[in-house]
């Protein structure tokens, strides 16, 4: 599901959206958030027929402005469809889309503010939405994309995201046919440690203790999880954004998969092991937000 708004560069997140669509076999709905657009259901009772005519304004100049969107695009073999939603915020809206819809990835054009982090609104996305949501700067990727993956290994709580993540980055590696790493926390290094070392060179970073042997078991796990070998294991020290910005540019990766990170109580700082106290914005790659477990429409049961 493509999530776009009249002022987004929308041809540029577009060719992203069909990007992995040809390559996972997948439908694309286009959604335009408009913010003047209401439910017709909310402007049906009598008394609201200068709303609803409105409203209906506001549909077909939405619409016009998807169909030609659709038209622009030459994707023999993929089914689009589009949509029109509107609320009190983009968030909101899209929840409610994808509980009805249940798309497999929420795609959106990522915006910043003057800081250099995620705009409220989009982070606001990725914090709520139950399906994973992609926040992309619609750069090119590679013919075969690069994939990294990072995860929290020293954090017990965060045992499930790291799966998650995983997981998402084997999925994308086998229908991309791309190249997946997997960049793992150690508490053992410092700013600039680290960079592009592999868990197989030595010990890879991780800190000798009573802990060892278990995290090295996890990242065995990991590897054979995401099916890749150990010269794709990168340790990078917790919290550091500059050392993994240098770790992306030098491996060129294309996305970095990433845990839904803990929401920002009012006034204070992000918390929690999956950051950002490490601004993700700045980054030169896309951004895959996964959350673990599983979600299903509204109005049906989970089937196990």
């Amino acid at each position: 599901m493509l999530v776009v708004e009249r002022h987004d560069p929308a041809h540029q997140v577009l060719n992203r959206a069909l990007v992995l669509a040809r390559h996972l076999h997948a439908r694309l709905d286009l959604l335009l958030f408009d913010e003047e657009y209401v439910e017709p259901a909310s402007v049906a009772a009598p008394g609201h027929e200068q709303a609803r005519q409105r409203n209906e304004r506001s549909a077909r100049s939405a619409r016009e402005y998807l169909e030609a969107l659709r038209g622009s695009i030459d994707a023999p073999g993929v089914e689009i469809t589009i949509d029109v939603v509107g609320g009190a915020t983009l968030a909101e809206a899209v929840v409610h889309k994808v509980l009805n819809r249940c798309p497999d990835l929420v795609i959106r054009c990522a915006h910043t503010d003057g800081r250099g982090e995620f705009a409220r609104g989009d982070m606001r996305l990725v914090q709520v939405c139950p399906a994973p949501v992609l926040l992309t700067c619609g750069r090119p990727w590679h013919a075969r994309p690069h994939l990294a993956a990072v995860v929290d290994l020293c954090d017990r709580h965060s045992l499930e995201s790291t799966r998650a993540v995983t997981a998402m980055g084997a999925r994308l590696r086998e229908g991309c046919a791309g190249e997946l790493d997997i960049l793992y926390e150690d508490p053992s290094l410092t700013e600039g440690e680290g960079e592009g070392e592999g868990a197989g060179e030595g010990e890879g970073g991780l800190v000798a203790g009573p802990r060892h042997d278990e995290l090295l078991r996890r990242l065995s796990e990991l590897c054979v999880q995401g099916g890749v070998d150990e010269e794709h294991l990168h340790p990078i020290a917790p919290a550091a954004t500059a050392s993994l910005a240098r770790l992306v540019e030098s491996r060129g990766f294309d996305v970095l998969i990433h845990a839904v990170p803990d929401p920002q109580p009012a006034g204070a700082a992000w918390s929690g092991t999956t950051p950002p106290n490490r601004p993700l914005a700045p980054l030169e790659c896309d951004l895959l937000f996964v959350r673990p477990g599983r979600y299903q429409r509204y109005d049906r049961p989970v089937v196990n």
